[in-house]
């Protein structure tokens, strides 16, 4: 039963995170800058309370969050601001969203192999392939909306699902260090603000630079 309802709200709030998402990505850049202003506030303040149990080193520990969390949001608006920006930053973002989900899904019904267990015990081996599958699928189905030519399709689609799972793994492996199971608790089912966005900000960056320098 508690896992029905843990699912459920999962489902509940990712869903609203969605729409949030559409939202701000197609309304205007302006919008999207104000969202990340919010976004990158709470994430670093969670990031702040992590600190806690890693480092007494304040600047080092500002400079990894300014590295981690900032500047890969920052990445987002670049994005958007470009030819097809709107639709190329939805793309990155549903991806890699779905990339999280069925890495998820799929892990608790078939996974047996665990993927890194001293970093992140619940993450398997079929969990990862199948969300970097998805991510896949995404990127090849949605890809001819944003402008990405059938050829880069699946290669961008599996560079975001591999930034997304180390994404992952490295926020996962700063909340081991600190103790914590969930950087916050503001999202029902899914933690807090760096819970949900850790993928993203490694996928943000690989797309940027895959956008401007190879598409």
């Amino acid at each position: 039963m508690a896992v029905t309802v843990s699912l459920t709200r999962r489902i509940l709030s990712g869903t609203v995170l969605g729409i949030l998402a559409i939202f701000f990505v197609f309304l205007s850049p302006y919008s999207l800058l104000a969202a990340v202003a919010v976004l990158g506030v709470l994430a670093l303040s969670e990031f702040h309370n992590l600190q806690k149990g890693i480092t007494h080193n304040r600047i080092g520990f500002v400079f990894l969050g300014v590295c981690f969390i900032v500047i890969p949001l920052l990445f987002a608006v670049l994005i958007r601001w470009k030819t097809h920006g709107d639709w190329r930053l939805f793309l990155v973002i549903v991806a890699t969203a779905m990339c999280d989900t069925f890495a998820y899904f799929i892990g608790k019904v078939i996974g047996k192999y665990k993927l890194a267990p001293r970093i992140s015990p619940g993450k398997t081996v079929e969990g990862t392939i199948g969300g970097i599958l998805f991510c896949i699928a995404t990127i090849v189905a949605l890809g001819g909306r944003a402008g990405i030519p059938v050829e880069h399709r699946f290669i961008l689609g599996l560079i975001l699902g591999f930034g997304a799972v180390l994404g992952d793994l490295f926020e996962s492996y700063l909340k081991r260090i600190a103790g914590v199971k969930d950087s916050g608790d503001i999202l029902p089912g899914h933690g807090g603000i760096l819970d949900r966005i850790d993928s993203h900000l490694a996928t943000l960056v690989l797309a940027y630079f895959y956008y401007s320098f190879i598409l």
